[in-house]
């Protein structure tokens, strides 16, 4: 799989898969967006192998850390040996750098740096922003700020002038900044100290995370379980299974580190061309029956036949006789595989998977360090013309990243500019979206994302845009909302509504976080700049259409409309929904879509809600209050019309909303006038 250059759009090796999408119309975002759907794919442990029960791997990485975070974090930190020295250079110089492998608790260590330091907000920085733009911004007096998992570019001379910059600026602001990154400096830096990171003791961790006591054989046991080789996913499993009751010696049995060495005895053991195919081959095939699993197998062969002739046989080989029964063969005593039973719509089916999840990725890492590229080459040709492009290698392309990216992207660019038609974009995006679970890759996914969504060509703009709208949005929703809301202001750069993309992510922000209010607070602070006097028609235009198709878009669990959802998890923020919604009521190119979309919204809560009647009066009520006596006469004859013929309807929750509004519309004695 050698490098191929981002302009490569080869053509189609399969017509039969499809135009590509290029068109931002509700219907094609939301189908591709169900292939995603977490009730359908349970991408962190269908990769990652881990139960992580900590909120890090699916919590945003921007914006303001929660008090909860902050507290999960003192409460279970363990420090390292190098963590004295961090803490001197951030106290003399308001910045640090720490640089290590990837999973040894940087991302903790920055937040207790900076919460030793001083008692204000802790804010994650962008991973994207580079030391120019670092010196550029402006830093809040007593806060923190952690840019984790920074993208560096190679280290060169005038970084030491940038990094002076950057501490000047955060001396004189009186805030803090720690950097952390798998990126160590080629050159010394002396304006900001850079700090060779490593992961705690084990048995430290273990000590803050449960009150289960070790005795000695438990701590010798875990010493050979790790074998120097110590990941806080696995600390962090391990106490997590301890504290449910597990032996040690169980209890790392399921160790990440544990599935690695099984998979490296496995090839040590010099398995056989075949078997080496068939775990490459499920490795992209996960959840395969026997025969789909057989045919992708073939066609891999086949093309590593191409790439890796077998040597010729210097002996005499004896005819066939027989027919080659080597289905049973394929999960023997020591293979990785095996055959399970599990339930689907038409029944009992068969399924393939390795014998642990864990392993799907050491596969791939091993496959990755031994074989060479003539293998890889065949890997990428068998890929780009399988003919069916499935989750199955969605997920494998996802493992993949973890040790060679760059050989993934080779697939992923022609695939996300449309090669393999819809199917294609949709694997390229399950694959980022794997990637957004990760600490260790959401800053690529996020790089790729960005790159994608400013392209040239329409179908990878489209692809960015549905990736932002769903796990990589959740992970990144700042820096999704103001990609997407680029996107919607350059409606010539593609077809249809790019708003539908915006709307998934609120909508994915309200049914699975806390978040769904950075779309709404973006929305409402662009209404009001182009609103204002000398404000942007064209740019008001646009975000009355976001505005409208965010909330009108339906959530992913019980198809109602999501600015719903996020009012029973934020009830005190009505005021600002029911802001937007007299915003595309008042205006005129939104207003008649608009009545349509809250009537409809009625009705939503007339089917989900408790108490239907409070709730649409407290609604109502909200709406009232924001509107102005123009917008009122501006309204009143549509609303009245609308209340007219849900009466009639007899929706007795519509009408408690319009009434509500009525009494705020018009005068008293004129509604008493109407309703004899």
């Amino acid at each position: 799989m050698t490098a191929a250059p981002d302009e490569a759009n080869p053509k189609p090796p399969d017509p039969e898969e499809g135009p590509a999408a290029t068109s931002f119309d509700a219907e094609t975002v939301n189908h591709v967006q169900t292939y995603l759907s977490p009730s359908k794919m349970n991408i962190e442990t269908a990769l990652f192998g881990v139960d992580n029960r900590t909120s890090t791997s699916r919590a945003r990485a921007t914006g303001r850390v929660t008090d909860q975070d902050i507290a999960e974090a003192i409460t279970t930190y363990a420090a390292p040996d190098c963590y004295p020295l961090a803490s001197k250079a951030l106290e003399n110089e308001n910045a640090v750098v720490l640089h290590g492998p990837a999973d040894v608790g940087k991302r903790a260590s920055a937040i207790m740096l900076l919460r030793e330091r001083t008692d204000g907000p802790i804010i994650l920085l962008s991973p994207q922003l580079d030391l120019t733009e670092l010196g550029d911004r402006d830093y809040d007096k007593g806060s923190g700020y952690a840019l984790v998992d920074h993208i560096v570019v190679p280290t060169t001379s005038e970084q030491e002038f940038e990094w002076r910059v950057v501490r000047e600026r955060l001396v004189k602001a009186g805030a803090y900044l720690v950097v952390t990154t798998t990126t160590s400096p080629s050159l010394p830096m002396a304006a900001v100290q850079h700090v060779a990171w490593g992961p705690p003791r084990p048995d430290d961790v273990l000590a803050k995370r449960t009150s289960i006591p070790l005795s000695e054989d438990d701590l010798d046991t875990l010493t050979k379980a790790l074998a120097g080789s110590i990941r806080m996913r696995d600390v962090v499993e391990l106490a997590n299974r301890l504290t449910d009751g597990e032996s040690m010696v169980d209890a790392v049995g399921h160790l990440d580190q544990t599935a690695r060495s099984k998979v490296s005895a496995w090839f040590d053991g010099q398995p056989s061309r075949r078997q080496i195919s068939e775990v490459t081959a499920l490795a992209f095939a996960l959840g395969a029956d026997d025969r789909h699993f057989e045919s992708v197998l073939a066609s891999l062969e086949q093309h590593l036949l191409l790439h890796m002739p077998e040597p010729e046989s210097t002996e005499d080989v004896p005819q066939e006789t027989s027919l080659p029964q080597r289905r049973h063969l394929l999960t023997g005593p020591d293979s990785l595989i095996v055959r399970r039973t599990v339930t689907s719509e038409l029944g009992p089916r068969t399924e393939l998977a390795f014998a642990s999840s864990s392993l799907h990725r050491h596969v791939l890492a091993v496959l990755w360090e031994r074989m060479e590229v003539a293998f890889w080459d065949a890997v990428r040709e068998w890929l780009n013309r399988m003919t069916v492009l499935d989750g199955g290698v969605g997920f494998g392309l996802a493992g993949l990243a973890e040790v060679a990216f760059a050989e993934v992207r080779t697939l992923l660019v022609p695939w996300s500019r449309g090669s393999r038609g819809l199917r294609g974009q949709w694997v390229a995006i399950l694959v980022l979206s794997t990637m957004a679970v990760s600490n260790e890759l959401a800053p690529a996914a996020l790089q790729t994302s960005t790159k994608w969504i400013n392209s040239d060509n329409a179908a990878q703009r489209w692809t960015a845009a549905v990736a932002f709208s769903g796990d990589l949005g959740r992970r990144f929703p700042h820096e999704a909302v103001n990609r997407l809301w680029q996107l919607c202001t350059q409606p010539h750069t593609s077809s249809g509504d790019p708003s539908f993309a915006l709307a998934r992510l609120f909508s994915s922000l309200a049914s699975n976080t806390p978040d769904a209010g950075i779309v709404l607070s973006t929305l409402d602070g662009k209404l009001r700049r182009f609103r204002g006097p000398g404000g942007n028609v064209v740019m008001q235009a646009v975000a009355m259409k976001a505005t409208l198709a965010v909330l009108s878009v339906q959530d992913d669990v019980r198809g109602r409309r999501a600015f719903l959802r996020y009012l029973d998890r934020s009830p005190d923020r009505i005021g600002v929904v029911a802001k937007l919604w007299v915003a595309v009521l008042g205006n005129s190119p939104t207003r008649r879509d608009a009545i349509r979309s809250l009537r409809d919204a009625v009705e939503d809560i007339s089917d989900h809600h408790e108490n239907p009647s409070k709730e649409a009066a407290r609604l109502g009520g909200a709406l009232a209050a924001e509107m102005t006596a123009e917008e009122r006469v501006r309204l009143e004859a549509e609303m009245r019309r609308i209340t007219k013929r849900e009466r009639a309807g007899n929706n007795e929750v519509v009408t408690v909303l319009f009434t509500t509004l009525l009494k705020a519309l018009i005068p008293e004695d004129t509604v008493r006038k109407e309703t004899r």
